[in-house]
């Protein structure tokens, strides 16, 4: 290091180890003090190479004695934490291209360059480090328990959902394959599962899911349940109404919250809580705070709205 160089970021005194500087982000030379891990924990961005990108110093504490909260010393502009990964990143990674299954920054792709932890799977379908650490689960046995949960859910609301429901698969696939059946049904936008109903006039002889590979359990359930709802409108001749996406999404979180106090469900709701998009984040949260009246019924509600023409 130069004898004469900037001072710590921290304070005045002479520094032993420089942080950052690269990417045009400003250096962070640290003091032995501010540099001592133990007194001065460092969180460092959750993109760039292993402790290349220094965010902040410090932890947040209360001092009682004059009732102030101090915060961590932020040593760049820091983008996060996205909701699902609850990832933090520097300005050059919080750009890249976005996690298919949860919208966190995963890979840059004018240097083709995966951001730490992350996998691209195929072209344009990258998986944050969040995402891509998921542990592997059995399929068959979460498709089992999210159709157990769905039949009990509805049948403590007095409504049935088919015991029995025709020719029924799902189907975990890439990006490329979900896009592509979601647009021969007019689907746009980032997809994480699609209901594919198929019959003669009114009669419905097979129901296909298709849900988006390399996602964590707690996300493919909710997208999972979340399709199974489209079953039942199937079934009950209320896919046409207006609310059906809003709804689908109201069922699929009420799912999130019978596990309680699980981690990847409590931050899978805070995701769908996020949802900015009118329908499946509009409509699903009209729908939750509706049903905190005991006599708001969602079904009638549902039942009740006229079809869209």
């Amino acid at each position: 290091m130069e004898a004469n160089t900037m001072p710590c970021k921290m304070c005045s005194e002479q520094p032993i180890r420089e942080y950052n500087g690269k990417n045009g982000l400003e250096r962070a030379p640290l003091c032995r003090e501010h540099d001592d891990e133990t007194k001065y924990p460092k969180k460092w961005c959750d993109g760039c190479p292993e402790r290349t990108t220094l965010l902040t110093v410090g932890k947040e504490e209360y001092v009682e004695i004059i009732k102030f909260t101090v915060k961590p010393t932020t040593m760049i502009q820091i983008f996060g934490p996205w909701t699902f990964s609850e990832l933090s990143f520097c300005k050059p990674c919080s750009v890249a291209q976005t996690c298919r299954a949860c919208c966190t920054p995963a890979y840059l792709v004018e240097s083709k360059t995966l951001l730490r932890g992350a996998k691209l799977l195929a072209e344009n379908d990258a998986r944050c480090a969040f995402c891509a650490s998921g542990p592997a689960f059995d399929v068959e046995a979460c498709v089992k328990d999210g159709l157990a949960w769905i039949r009990s859910w509805f049948e403590g609301k007095k409504e049935n959902f088919p015991k029995e429901i025709p020719n029924f698969s799902v189907k975990v696939v890439p990006a490329s394959v979900i896009m592509a059946e979601g647009h021969g049904l007019g689907e746009k936008g980032t997809l994480l599962g699609l209901c594919k109903a198929q019959g003669v006039g009114n009669k419905f002889t097979s129901y296909t899911i298709f849900v988006l590979n390399g996602m964590r359990k707690a996300a493919f359930m909710e997208t999972l349940v979340h399709e199974l709802t489209h079953i039942w409108l199937y079934e009950n001749k209320l896919s046409k109404k207006p609310y059906v996406e809003g709804f689908c999404n109201f069922v699929s979180i009420n799912y999130l919250l019978s596990l309680g106090n699980d981690e990847d469900a409590g931050r899978r709701r805070n995701f769908m809580m996020a949802n900015p998009n009118a329908f499946y984040g509009g409509d699903m949260k009209a729908y939750l705070l509706q049903a905190k009246a005991s006599a708001f019924n969602p079904f009638a509600h549902l039942r009740g709205a006229q079809d869209i023409k």
